[in-house]
């Protein structure tokens, strides 16, 4: 195993694990992702893998300088803004600022000045700590889609 970590895996059998799913994953969206620079395809994978969705590899566009604008962003220890407070507490290897805004009041206020009255949220039905998560912060199922494949 290499000395770095591998989508967040410190261990021979989490590797493994990690490597597989990444397999999976490439298996689903490969004609997706095929035109994509190996750094977008990497980034693309990650977001699938983390979503457990492999619709966002059609969804996910970036601009031509993305990945070397993010570099240069990450080099000069430039602020992070994370969408969750678990990404946020995550990010422990980085001298810059990482900031979650989820329950920032300014952040609040700001929205409801701009007529912006709900946050939509899709989450997987089986993912109950995530599901437990948005409950205890206010958030509450507004509908419920099913679909059979």
């Amino acid at each position: 195993m290499k000395n770095q970590m591998f989508m967040g895996a410190s261990t021979k059998q989490g590797y493994d694990i990690a490597t597989k799913s990444r397999e999976i994953i490439r298996g689903l969206i490969g004609d997706d992702i095929k035109d994509l620079a190996p750094a977008e395809r990497d980034i693309v994978e990650r977001i699938v893998h983390s979503t457990a969705d492999p619709e966002y590899a059609k969804l996910v566009h970036m601009s031509a300088d993305f990945v070397e604008a993010a570099m240069t962003s990450l080099r000069n220890n430039e602020t992070i803004l994370t969408d969750i407070n678990m990404v946020k507490y995550g990010i422990t290897q980085y001298d810059g600022e990482v900031e979650c805004f989820i329950k920032n009041e300014e952040v609040k206020k700001i929205a409801k000045e701009n007529n912006c009255s709900s946050i939509e949220l899709n989450v997987w039905a089986f993912n109950n700590e995530d599901i437990k998560f948005y409950e205890e912060i206010g958030m509450s199922v507004k509908t419920m889609i099913l679909e059979k494949n």
